[in-house]
């Protein structure tokens, strides 16, 4: 019994550990950002490994999905505050095709906060279905739109 109720307690505390991205999804002011900086700093730790990055971001994306629908059963809210681990993610997923540079860094997130507050389409649909897909798809659309940004400066700007 005890080992049963430590399990749960245990899943249910790393579930909220992973989807606030270690508590900064607690950050009272601009958690979205301050959750997007891990996901940079990942993409640097694997600068020199980018499949191991890939397999990183498909990972925490689906984790995500579960510790994303999680926090939002425990709350009730829709698209709970807290839940940072879409915007690591899609951080990430925007990174994923590039080398590491630092303009490149800065630039994809700027570029995928601008996304992911816009939310052009089809992101705002994602972000409106309930459940952890839609908390994380709609970061994934904000990191298409900031990888084809980000490519396309690249292109038009000698780095």
């Amino acid at each position: 019994m005890y080992g049963e109720t430590f399990a749960q307690t245990a899943k249910e505390k790393g579930l909220e550990a992973l989807g606030s991205v270690l508590y900064l999804g607690r950050v009272p002011w601009a958690s979205g950002t301050v959750g997007s900086v891990p996901g940079v700093l990942l993409f640097w730790l694997c600068r020199e490994r980018a499949l191991l990055f890939a397999a990183l971001t498909v990972t925490l994306f689906v984790l995500g999905v579960v510790a994303a629908a999680y926090l939002e059963r425990k709350t009730g809210d829709a698209d709970p505050g807290c839940v940072v681990v879409d915007e690591m993610v899609g951080m990430m997923a925007a990174l994923a095709l590039f080398k590491w540079s630092w303009v490149t860094a800065v630039g994809a997130f700027v570029a995928f906060r601008f996304f992911d507050i816009v939310k052009p389409f089809p992101a705002r649909q994602f972000e409106e279905r309930r459940g952890g897909l839609g908390i994380m798809l709609d970061d994934i659309v904000a990191a298409a739109y900031t990888w084809a940004a980000v490519r396309l400066a690249l292109g038009l700007v000698p780095h």
